[in-house]
């Protein structure tokens, strides 16, 4: 994950700077199998990739990137991008000495690449981070050819999942954080921001259940996330464990069969 999100910057360093916790994150029961179907799904919007020039922005523990790369028909080369050196060390341990693989450390405000230089680019639950999201899309459209897609994923900003739903309630408790969580990227105003820079901007929408068979499963979830993390240099860990556990306890005594949601994502194609 890279960006510049200028009010949480630093919790971009706590969080994203160790790749343990984003793989925990996309493995938690709180996401069910939707961080990895979703991955499968938005790599199925496309015929194929043979021959490409991919750029992963903002690649993570390379979701996309391991998979692009050992898929039968992949890219001629895929570049992963990002702000954090341990995300790449991450990327590289899993991917192993891949043919047409780069690794690079750098920033999306401004992208270490010549213009034309890529068929196909992704903006994978990044640009949300980005403190000025028109200065993303402009670099991400740059490097891009003039034949060439952005695929920019996110989540939906009106999301019912338990652990988000646990953290507002905390952060309405504490006064800290926010309660709506209003995301400046989501699948309600991408498709609106996106068609400010290219001409054609498809919305796919994809939609998967979660499920916390207990309190402690849903605390353990929560304890992977951002939110968690920013909560945590408030208050201190203990005390927003604290808080959690009691909240989710209290859940869990009238749902004692456990706690399920709807995850909504969203892949914008644009061209």
């Amino acid at each position: 994950m890279t960006g510049s999100r200028g009010e949480n910057r630093h919790n971009l360093s706590t969080f994203y700077a160790d790749p343990g916790l984003l793989l925990a994150r996309q493995g938690s029961p709180a996401a069910g199998t939707a961080a990895e179907d979703f991955a499968d799904w938005v790599l199925g919007l496309f015929d194929g990739f043979g021959g490409l020039d991919v750029l992963d922005a903002g690649a993570g523990v390379g979701r996309f990137t391991t998979r692009l790369i050992r898929l039968a028909d992949a890219p001629r080369s895929v570049v992963a991008l990002d702000l954090f050196t341990s995300m790449l060390e991450m990327i590289s341990s899993r991917a192993g000495a891949m043919p047409g693989l780069g690794l690079v450390n750098g920033d999306i405000d401004h992208l270490p690449f010549r213009s034309s230089a890529f068929d196909l680019v992704f903006a994978n639950h990044v640009l949300y981070h980005l403190s000025d999201i028109a200065r993303g899309l402009d670099e991400l459209g740059r490097v891009l050819r003039p034949s060439g897609s952005l695929v920019a994923t996110t989540n939906a900003s009106e999301a019912q999942v338990p652990v988000i739903r646990l953290h507002r309630e905390i952060a309405a408790q504490t006064g800290y954080g926010s309660e709506t969580d209003a995301s400046p990227f989501a699948l309600e105003n991408g498709a609106a921001i996106l068609a400010g820079h290219f001409d054609h901007v498809e919305t796919h929408v994809f939609t998967s259940a979660t499920r916390d068979a207990s309190g402690e499963e849903l605390v353990s979830a929560y304890a992977t996330t951002g939110r968690f993390q920013l909560l945590v240099e408030a208050l201190g860990q203990a005390a927003v464990l604290d808080l959690a556990r009691t909240v989710a306890a209290r859940w869990f005594e009238t749902c004692p069969d456990g706690l399920s949601g709807e995850v909504r994502m969203a892949a914008f194609v644009c061209r």
